[in-house]
């Protein structure tokens, strides 16, 4: 990717980007999510938005597109890469329902 690129308009998702990869490059999901070594559900759940991408299964995913790890971070939106973690929320959540069920 060449530098001036990187200032590409109109950023996406984790999940928007990996969808575009997908599409554009390989379009089976179920044996995507197997060289990524994770589940099928859990591919379609990090695609949604609805999981995170770890960095570990970035890395594979860089590795299985042969993609650079800054090209794949430049085409996220910058709303994207500031927003809170949500696995982080969500176990937050979980402890505060539990605290409040005990009491």
């Amino acid at each position: 990717m060449k530098a001036d690129e990187t200032n590409i308009p109109n950023k996406k998702t984790v999940g928007q980007v990996l969808a575009e990869l997908r599409n554009t490059r390989f379009p089976n999901t179920h044996s995507l999510a197997k060289a990524l070594m994770m589940s099928h559900t859990t591919y379609l759940s990090i695609e949604r938005d609805q999981r995170e991408l770890s960095f570990l299964a970035a890395l594979r995913l860089c590795r299985f597109y042969d993609l650079d790890i800054h090209e794949l971070i430049s085409r996220i939106g910058e709303d994207e890469l500031e927003r809170p973690d949500r696995s982080v929320l969500r176990q937050w959540e979980k402890m505060e329902r539990r605290k409040n069920e005990q009491e």
